[in-house]
């Protein structure tokens, strides 16, 4: 549900010929505002490990891309 509707604006209101807010007395309640937690500090190695896959899966890819170019070659001479 919108907060618009909520608060009496908006096909929620009642029909007076506006579509402002009724006006009133008080002040609406405190807003809440929501953080989202800090991620988890990361290990020396967590992050070698990381940077390990990674170039792993470049090497792998570089090695086929160049296992098939070869391949490519040596069959169309």
């Amino acid at each position: 549900m919108r907060t618009t509707l909520k608060r009496g604006v908006g096909r929620g209101a009642a029909l007076g010929g506006t579509d402002s807010a009724p006006a009133s007395s008080g002040s609406l309640a405190p807003v809440a505002i929501y953080q989202q937690p800090a991620p988890p500090p990361r290990s020396g190695s967590s992050l070698a490990l990381r940077i390990l896959g990674w170039a792993t899966l470049v090497l792998a890819v570089v090695a086929v891309g160049t296992a098939g170019g070869a391949y490519l070659y040596v069959h169309e001479s």
